[in-house]
C-alpha cells in the first residue's frame, strides 16, 4: 500500500533510553501523546510486536528506510517497527522501537521514534480496486470492490463514516476471513462487509439507503479520478536525491533492456517474461512477483568481506549470512563477470504498449516506484544493503518526482 509520512513527533534515535527495565516478559507499555487529539496512545510492547508480525515486508522495509533503523538501537535490544492507532481519533502512527531480554529474567524496551502515518484512501492508492454496482443475493443494491485487503477494512470504514457522518448501528462482527458492520444515517442503513471471496461490499440494507449508496459511489469515483497524489514529493526529494551527471557516469550500472514490443499482453505471460529478463525466478501473480523483485535488489557483500557480529549488514547470525548470500546470488541481473550491482532499466516502446495495456503497465510501474521511492543514492555517506536503480523510459531518464507523478497520473486516469 502507498502511504506518506507526516511529522516525526518523537525522535530518540540519537539518545535511546529504555522506558521499561524490569521483569515482565511484556516489556512494559509503549506510551505517547496523539499529535491529532492529544490523547494517550498506548499498548503493551509484546502485543505491539505480535500485532505487527502480520504487516507486509514492504511496509516494514519502508518504515526501516524512513527511520534508518539499526539492528540494535540500544544495548542488547532488538529493533522492530510497526503501526499503532489512537483509539480516540483513529489517527495512525509508524513506530520504531527496540526490546528484548537483556539479562536472565530482565527485559528492556525503548521507544526510539514515532512519525505520523498519512495513509491515502485505499480506492485512490490501489488502482486494481475497481468499483462495481451490482445486486446481492437478496436483490439489494450493492457496491463491490475486488482485490481488497482485510487489513485495510478499519481504515476504509473510518474514511467513509467521516465523510458521510455515519453512526455505527451494531458492533463489528469478525469471523473467519470476514468482517461485517452496519452503519446508519437518518434511518438509512448500509452494511460494509468484507470476505476473502467477494472482497469489499457496501450494501443498501433498506429502501432509503439506495440514495446514500449512490452518493457513496459518486464520492468514491470522484476520489479515484481526482486524487492524483500517488506518491510523496517530500519522500522522493528527501531519500532519492537526483543524481548529478558526474555521479551517473561514475556508476557501473548493469543495463537491463525491456522492449515492450516483445512483451505479452496477458498478465500471467507478462510476469513470466519479466521474471526471465530480470532473472527473478518463475512466479505467477503480482504479489509473488513483488517478493522476488524486491530480493533482486538485496546487496551481496564484496568478495573481501569478512563476517562480523552486529556490523552494518545486520545479519542475525553466521548461518543467516551464509543463507542470504546464497539466495541473493541466485537471482537478479548480473554483469559480464557474473556479479550483481546497481542497475539501469531501459524501457523501449513503453508508451505504445501502455496505450492498449494500461492496467498491466500501471501494476508494474507501481512496483518499480515503490522500490525507487526512498532508496539511498550511492553518493550518500550512508550504508545501504540495497542496490541502486535508475529507470529510463523511451529515452527519458526518470530522475525526478515530477516525471514519475505525471506518468502514473496519466496511466491512472486513462480509460
Amino acid at each position: 500500500m502507498i502511504f506518506n509520512y507526516g511529522k516525526i513527533i518523537i525522535d530518540n534515535r540519537d539518545n535511546v533510553q529504555p522506558f521499561y527495565d524490569g521483569l515482565s516478559m511484556g516489556c512494559g507499555e509503549i506510551h505517547f501523546d496523539c499529535s491529532t487529539c492529544g490523547h494517550d496512545v498506548s499498548e503493551e510492547t509484546l502485543l505491539f510486536e505480535r500485532a505487527n508480525d502480520e504487516i507486509s515486508r514492504e511496509e516494514k522495509e519502508d518504515i526501516k528506510l524512513f527511520f534508518n533503523v539499526k539492528k540494535n538501537a540500544y544495548y542488547n535490544q532488538t529493533s522492530s517497527v510497526g503501526f499503532m492507532k489512537c483509539s480516540h481519533c483513529n489517527s495512525e502512527f509508524a513506530l520504531y522501537i527496540s526490546s528484548g531480554e537483556v539479562q536472565m529474567g530482565r527485559y528492556q524496551a525503548s521507544l526510539v521514534a514515532v512519525v505520523e502515518c498519512l495513509k491515502e484512501n485505499i480506492i485512490v492508492n490501489d488502482i486494481k480496486n475497481e468499483i462495481k454496482r451490482v445486486k446481492d443475493y437478496s436483490n439489494r443494491d450493492m457496491l463491490e470492490i475486488k482485490n481488497f485487503k482485510e487489513s485495510e477494512y478499519d481504515n476504509f470504514c473510518s474514511k467513509i463514516t467521516k465523510n458521510f457522518q455515519l453512526e455505527s448501528k451494531e458492533d463489528k462482527i469478525i469471523g473467519n476471513n470476514e468482517v461485517f458492520q452496519a452503519y446508519v444515517l437518518n434511518g438509512c442503513i448500509i452494511g460494509i462487509e468484507f470476505d476473502i471471496w467477494t472482497g469489499l461490499s457496501i450494501v443498501a440494507k433498506n429502501e432509503c439507503a439506495k440514495e446514500l449508496l449512490n452518493n457513496i459511489y459518486s464520492w468514491l469515483v470522484e476520489e479515484k479520478k481526482s486524487n492524483v497524489k500517488l506518491i510523496s514529493n517530500a519522500s522522493f526529494e528527501k531519500n532519492s536525491k537526483q543524481l548529478d551527471k558526474d555521479c551517473l557516469e561514475s556508476l557501473k550500472l548493469i543495463e537491463v533492456v525491456i522492449d515492450f514490443n516483445e512483451m505479452p499482453s496477458i498478465q500471467e505471460e507478462f510476469i513470466l517474461k519479466l521474471c526471465n529478463i530480470l532473472n527473478a525466478g518463475r512466479v505467477c501473480g503480482w504479489d509473488a512477483f513483488k517478493d522476488n523483485y524486491f530480493d533482486i535488489f538485496m546487496k551481496v557483500p564484496p568478495k573481501d568481506y569478512v563476517y562480523k557480529d552486529n556490523d552494518e549488514w545486520e545479519w542475525n547470525d553466521y548461518y543467516d549470512y551464509v543463507e542470504c548470500v546464497r539466495e541473493w546470488n541466485e537471482i537478479g541481473p548480473k554483469n559480464e563477470n557474473g556479479e550483481k550491482g546497481d542497475m539501469k532499466f531501459i524501457f523501449k516502446n513503453f508508451h505504445k504498449f501502455s496505450k492498449t495495456h494500461r492496467q498491466i503497465t500501471l501494476d508494474f510501474l507501481e512496483i518499480i516506484y515503490h522500490n525507487i521511492d526512498g532508496q539511498i543514492t550511492p553518493n550518500c555517506n550512508v550504508f545501504s544493503d540495497l542496490y541502486y536503480l535508475i529507470v529510463e523510459i523511451d529515452g527519458v531518464l526518470m530522475d525526478s518526482f515530477d516525471k514519475w507523478s505525471s506518468l502514473l497520473k496519466n496511466l491512472k486516469l486513462r480509460y
